[in-house]
């Protein structure tokens, strides 16, 4: 029979093994804490939380652009039912900003606090 060694609870992977059917509510025990256990010691890790961490990071950013690309859509799409309603023209059809307004807008300013 193979085992694999996760943590010491190799003996009790054998002992389940080995177990009648007259004991499965023991052994569900048995299991439970097994896995109680085993998730604990990857609790433990610091690879394996640094591996979350990440994971969960890029996945959150997944989501976060997602919500982005969609709002923008839904916005466009709002938009272009207004004009039409309000009998405007199309956004494509607008001139171009002046050129102080887009350079403003590609530079960061910093953000005003209010001080009460």
């Amino acid at each position: 029979m193979r085992c694999r060694r996760f943590g010491g609870h190799q003996a009790q992977a054998v002992e389940f093994k080995k177990s009648g059917p007259g004991e499965e509510t023991g052994t569900l025990v048995a299991i439970n804490e097994t896995v109680d256990d085993t998730i604990g010691s990857f609790a433990d890790n610091p690879e394996i939380q640094q591996l979350i961490t990440t994971q969960t990071t890029g996945l959150v950013e997944e989501i976060v652009e997602e919500v982005r690309e969609r709002t923008v859509g839904a916005d466009l799409f709002l938009e272009g039912i207004v004009r039409m309603i309000l009998r405007r023209k199309p956004r494509y059809q607008l001139p171009s900003p002046p050129l102080a307004v887009q350079n403003r807008a590609k530079t960061l300013r910093p953000v005003r606090t209010v001080s009460k």
